[in-house]
C-alpha cells in the first residue's frame, strides 16, 4: 500500500470516517488504490451508510484480489458486496455475488466469511418468504460461526436466538439476551458493523413487542454510540422503527424529520423501506390533521405494492367513511387486500375501526387476539392497547362502566410506557364514554381534558386537541348556543322494499352510528330516534 492509503487506514482507525472517505475517494478516482485500499474504501463506505459506494468499491476490491491470486480476500470482498447488495433490495445480484464470494473459498471451511454468507442466506430466505430454508441456514450459520470462533459471528447467532425466542411470544427472555448483546457490543467487544447489525435488531424486537420505553433507551444510547464512533447505525429498517419511537414518546417534530429523512434515503432502495417509511409517514400527517398528506403517502405504499395497513383505514375512519374503513381493515386481517402487509400490528387500528362501524362481532374477534398478544409479550404498551381496546368495545356494547373500568386500568400502562398522546388520548376517550352513558363532566374529568388538550396542541394533534376542546367549551359554560339537527332517510319506504329487511337493517344500523360518532366528535349529543 502507498503512503496516501495508509494515511487513510489510520484516519479509519481513528474512526474518523468521513476524512478517510476523502483520502481514498481521491485515491480511487487517480486510479491510486490497491485492492487492500479498496476493501478499506467499501468499509469506510458501509460505516458511512453509502451503500452504494460500498458495493462499488467492494467489486473493485474483487476484481483486484482476483488478478493478485488472493482468493481469500477476493472471497471477502464478494462476500460483503453481497451484503451491500442485500441492502439496497438487489436479491438476484447478492445471489450472484454470494455464490461468487463461495466459490473463491474453495473447499475451505471455518472461515467467518463461510458465517457471513449463511447469514445473508437466511436473511434471503426469510425476505422471500420460505421459513423451511431460512431455518436450514440458520442452523448452518450456527455450525460455521462455532468453527470459526469469531465474536463477532457468535455474538450474531445469540441475537437471532433471542429475536426466535421473541416471535415464539417469550419476550422477557428475548430482551434478557438483547439487552445482554446490545451492552457487550457497546463496551467494545464487537466490531462497528456487528454493534450497529445488534442495535437494529434490538430496536425491531422493540417493535414487534411494542416496548417502546426500550427502545427510547436504546435509540439514544445508539445516537450516543454513534457521535463517539463518528457513524450513522439507522440505515434501514431501523431508521423506520427509530422515528415510529419518537412519535410514540412524544417527539413528534424529530420523528417527522427522521422518516422525512428516510423516505428520501429509501427513495431507491428496496420497495418494502420504501412503502414501510412512507406509512409511517402517512400516519404522522394523519395524526396531525394532514389528511391530504395522509392520503397522498397511503398511496405511495400501494403503488409499491404494499398494503397500507393499518393507516388507509385509520384515515378513512377520521374522514367519515366507517364502512369503508371496517371493509378496509377486515379484508386486510383475512389477506384478501391483495398486497403485501407491511410488518406493523393492526389489531388496535381494527377494533377502534370495527367499533365506530358497528362491527362488534369482528371488534369482539380482534380483541380477542389483541388480549393473546398482550399475554405473551407483556409489556406496558401491548397491555395498554388491549385494555384501550376492550373499553372501546364495551362502550360500543353500551356497557360503559365496564368501558371506564377498562380506561382506568389502561391509565398506569400509559403512564409506565411514558407514551404522551396514548395518555392524553385516554382521558379524550373517557370523556366521550362519560358522554355516551349521559354522565356528567366533572372538575376532575374537565382537569384530565385541560392536560389533554395541553399535550395534543403540544405534539401537533390538531383533529385530537378540537375534539377535546369541544367538549371543554360546554362545560366551561352555562350559557351558548345551540344547534339541531334533524336527519332523515329520503324515500325510505322505497327503499325498504328494494333493498329487503336485512339490508334496510344494516342501512338504519349505519345512519345511527354514524350520526351517533358526529356528534360525540362535535360535543353533541343524540336526543332521541323516531319514525
Amino acid at each position: 500500500m502507498n503512503e496516501p492509503e495508509l494515511r487513510g487506514l489510520a484516519l479509519m482507525k481513528k474512526k474518523r470516517w468521513d476524512e478517510a472517505l476523502d483520502v481514498l475517494l481521491k485515491l480511487d478516482a487517480d486510479e491510486e488504490l490497491s485492492p487492500l485500499g479498496l476493501d478499506a474504501l467499501a468499509n469506510t463506505a458501509r460505516m458511512l451508510c453509502r451503500t452504494d459506494l460500498e458495493m462499488t468499491a467492494g467489486q473493485k476490491a474483487y476484481t483486484g484480489h482476483v488478478a493478485d491470486g488472493d482468493a481469500k480476500a477476493a472471497a471477502n470482498s464478494a462476500c460483503w458486496v453481497a451484503h451491500a447488495a442485500f441492502n439496497l433490495g438487489k436479491i438476484t445480484t447478492a445471489k450472484g455475488w454470494q455464490k461468487t464470494a463461495k466459490r473463491a473459498l474453495g473447499d475451505s471451511e471455518g472461515t467467518d466469511v463461510h458465517a457471513w454468507l449463511e447469514r445473508l442466506w437466511l436473511k434471503i430466505y426469510l425476505a422471500e418468504g420460505d421459513p423451511a430454508k431460512a431455518e436450514l441456514h440458520r442452523k448452518r450459520f450456527e455450525q460455521a460461526a462455532e468453527l470459526c470462533g469469531s465474536f463477532d459471528v457468535l455474538a450474531l447467532v445469540r441475537v437471532d436466538s433471542a429475536m426466535a425466542a421473541l416471535k415464539a411470544g417469550r419476550a422477557a427472555e428475548a430482551f434478557e439476551r438483547l439487552d445482554d448483546e446490545i451492552a457487550f457490543a457497546v463496551g467494545g467487544q464487537a466490531s462497528e458493523i456487528v454493534t450497529i447489525n445488534i442495535y437494529c435488531n434490538v430496536l425491531d424486537a422493540c417493535h414487534i413487542a411494542q416496548d417502546m420505553r426500550r427502545g427510547k433507551e436504546w435509540s439514544a444510547e445508539a445516537s450516543d454510540w454513534c457521535e463517539r464512533n463518528n457513524c450513522e447505525v439507522f440505515s434501514g429498517l431501523c431508521r423506520i422503527r427509530n422515528a415510529q419511537v419518537h412519535r410514540f414518546t412524544g417527539d413528534w417534530d424529530q420523528a417527522e424529520k427522521s422518516i422525512l429523512s428516510a423516505c428520501e434515503r429509501f427513495k431507491d432502495r428496496a420497495w418494502d423501506l420504501q412503502a414501510a417509511a412512507h406509512h409511517e409517514l402517512g400516519i404522522q400527517r394523519m395524526r396531525r390533521g394532514d389528511y391530504g398528506g395522509a392520503a397522498k403517502s397511503f398511496a405511495k405504499v400501494q403503488e409499491l405494492g404494499y398494503d397500507a395497513q393499518p393507516g388507509y383505514a385509520l384515515l378513512l375512519m377520521e374522514t367519515g367513511d366507517l364502512q369503508g374503513a371496517a371493509e378496509s381493515i377486515k379484508a386486510a386481517l383475512e389477506g384478501r387486500r391483495g398486497g403485501r402487509m407491511l410488518p406493523e400490528h393492526l389489531e388496535s387500528g381494527a377494533v377502534e375501526v370495527f367499533a365506530a362501524a358497528g362491527w362488534l362481532n369482528e371488534a369482539r374477534a380482534v380483541c380477542e387476539a389483541l388480549d393473546k398478544k398482550a399475554e405473551d409479550y407483556q409489556t406496558t404498551v401491548m397491555l395498554g392497547a388491549a385494555a384501550t381496546a376492550q373499553a372501546i368495545l364495551a362502550a360500543a356494547e353500551e356497557r360503559y362502566e365496564d368501558a371506564l373500568d377498562g380506561l382506568r386500568t389502561a391509565v398506569s400502562y400509559w403512564q409506565e410506557s411514558e407514551a404522551p398522546f396514548d395518555l392524553a388520548r385516554n382521558s379524550l376517550i373517557t370523556a366521550e364514554v362519560m358522554r355516551m352513558a349521559g354522565m356528567p363532566i366533572d372538575a376532575a374529568i374537565v382537569a384530565r381534558l385541560e392536560a389533554a388538550k395541553s399535550t395534543f396542541t403540544r405534539l401537533g394533534a390538531a383533529p385530537d386537541a378540537a375534539r377535546v376542546s369541544a367538549i371543554l367549551e360546554p362545560a366551561e359554560s352555562d350559557r351558548g348556543h345551540a344547534v339541531i339537527l334533524f336527519t332523515d332517510i329520503c324515500k325510505s319506504s322505497q327503499l325498504v322494499e328494494a333493498l329487503g329487511d336485512a339490508a334496510w337493517s344494516r342501512m338504519l344500523r349505519w345512519h345511527d352510528q354514524t350520526i351517533q360518532e358526529t356528534c360525540v366528535r362535535s360535543g353533541g349529543e343524540v336526543i332521541k330516534h323516531t319514525g
